[in-house]
């Protein structure tokens, strides 16, 4: 057995059961300085460690709302290209297809595409998918509308605006075609698209620039009424309209 006399150091004169002393340090564990000391710097750890996983989290949301947005973006472009290139298709010649409204935000179209049942054109344009019109919904939102869809219907939630531009055979490009007889005139047809994300992000600081700008005859402003947080974007695109180049 031995029995310690402990000192106000860290250290302690033991004595052996033998009689003889032996210096040994003292075990009383650490100060309630130390384990403060010691908690402050585990939870500054802590919080450094939840700080940079917070803000790799906001930066990989952010990412992949910009991607998903822009994938959105393109995929609506390809669509209304895809229809709208299709404009005036009349292989009987006795449907009087073409672009029937050429307004800034409206543009509506026809085609003979078949006869409704899966057979060949059949002369007119009043079967479904063939009478066909673009434009913001009342959602905000684009939408498209053909026969039997009753009103607009989404097309890309995240597309919030819309512009088109009408090119003449002349090569004038016109924000609006208001009569028939230029309407006829029409062959190509650009499509501008402005886009926001699905939700706002913290990272987002600056909204007073587009990027990239859109070149168009009526210069619009594309600065958003209210921006919020969120991520927007532009993309245009021109369609060729192949089936308007026969002048009519």
């Amino acid at each position: 057995m031995a029995g310690c006399i402990f000192s106000e150091s860290r250290w302690a004169v033991c004595m052996r059961s033998d009689g003889k002393a032996m210096e040994c340090r003292n075990q009383e564990g650490f100060t309630l300085v130390e384990l403060m000391v010691a908690m402050a710097i585990a939870g500054l750890l802590v919080a450094l460690v939840s700080l940079a996983y917070t803000s790799q989290s906001s930066t990989y949301n952010s990412q992949q709302d910009t991607l998903a947005l822009q994938q959105d973006m393109r995929s609506a472009l390809q669509f209304l290209a895809k229809e709208i290139r299709m404009a005036g298709y009349d292989p009987r010649g006795d449907a009087n297809a073409g672009i029937t409204v050429a307004m800034p935000t409206v543009c509506r179209f026809s085609q003979d595409e078949s006869d409704g049942a899966g057979g060949e054109s059949d002369g007119d344009t009043s079967d479904p998918n063939e009478d066909i019109r673009y434009a913001i919904n009342s959602s905000g939102s684009l939408g498209r509308e053909t026969s039997g869809t009753g009103g607009l219907q989404p097309v890309a939630e995240n597309v919030v605006r819309l512009l088109f531009e009408y090119r003449l055979d002349d090569g004038t490009w016109l924000p609006a075609v208001t009569t028939a007889k230029d309407r006829r005139r029409i062959r190509a047809v650009k499509i501008m698209i402005q886009g926001r994300s699905a939700r706002e992000t913290a990272r987002v600081a600056d909204h007073s620039k587009m990027n990239p700008p859109l070149e168009s005859a009526s210069a619009p402003d594309w600065t958003p009424a209210s921006p919020g947080r969120y991520h927007w974007r532009l993309m245009s695109l021109i369609v060729q309209c192949r089936n308007l180049q026969i002048k009519k």
